[in-house]
Formats: C-alpha cells, sequence, structure tokens
C-alpha cells in the first residue's frame, strides 16, 4: 500500500464532491484526472483509492479515467527541453547515484520539486531550469448528472 496515492486521491475526491456541491449536482459520471509522469504514481493503487474513497459520495459508480502528461524541462537561458529520461540521467549523475536494475527508483520520484536545483541544462549547462510540463496531478473533466 503506498500512502502517497492514497493521499492524493483523497484530495481528489474531496475536490471532486466539493466542486459538484457547489455546481448544485447530484452525480458525477466521468471525470478525467491528469497525472504528469516525473510523479511516478502506482496507477492501480490510485485507481482503487479513488473508487474506495469515493463510495457513499456523488463520485461513487462514475467513470474514472487517468491520463498520464509527459514531463517536460526546459532551461530557461538557451530554451532548451528535455524529457524525463534525460532529467532521471541529469540527477542521477548530480547525486552520484547508481541504478540498481529493476526496481530502482528514481530521485526525481521522491523529490520531483527540488529537480530544477539538481540539474544543469544539458546543452549550455545553465542551472536555470525548471520543469514545464507533467509534474502535478489535475481533473482536466468533469461530467455530472
Amino acid at each position: 500500500m503506498s500512502l502517497h496515492e492514497w493521499a492524493v486521491a483523497d484530495a481528489i475526491v474531496s475536490s471532486l464532491v466539493n466542486f459538484c456541491s457547489s455546481r448544485g449536482a447530484s452525480r458525477i459520471l466521468k471525470v478525467e484526472i491528469v497525472y504528469g509522469e516525473a510523479m511516478e504514481y502506482n496507477l492501480e493503487v490510485l485507481r482503487d483509492a479513488v473508487e474506495y474513497l469515493s463510495k457513499g459520495t456523488p463520485l461513487e459508480g462514475a467513470e474514472i479515467v487517468f491520463k498520464e502528461e509527459k514531463s517536460i524541462f526546459r532551461c530557461n537561458a538557451c530554451g532548451a527541453k528535455w524529457d524525463i529520461a534525460e532529467a532521471e540521467r541529469l540527477i542521477n549523475r548530480a547525486l552520484k547515484v547508481e541504478e540498481e536494475g529493476e526496481g530502482f527508483e528514481s530521485p526525481l520520484h521522491f523529490i520531483p520539486e527540488l529537480a530544477s536545483s539538481l540539474m544543469r541544462c544539458p546543452k549550455c549547462g545553465s542551472p536555470d531550469v525548471e520543469m514545464v510540463e507533467g509534474d502535478s496531478v489535475r481533473v482536466s473533466k468533469v461530467v455530472m448528472g
């Protein structure tokens, strides 16, 4: 069991229940949830947690669709962009981490908000980098009945 996914699921369900209530709707029929690739959620745990926490709420029985958004990093100095694989390589090199094979979790999973302080642009070497996509979870669509 992953407590992180349960905490995220609780926030999702609470937000959706409040949204439904604020709109005067009695039921949510469909929800689309977009999560960033860098978050490395265990999707099975997250899905089960949302379904479990939805019991007895307007979200119970709704179709829940999860979509992964690619994580993109950008250098603010030169404009270069790169993906999560390159970011993990840069962070692992900065932290002197060697991958241990199957089951290895990148430090990026545990500290995504520190990514910009642990990397330098692979093109120009600038430390002024940031994650511009794929660093969060959000509800992108709600269908109420």
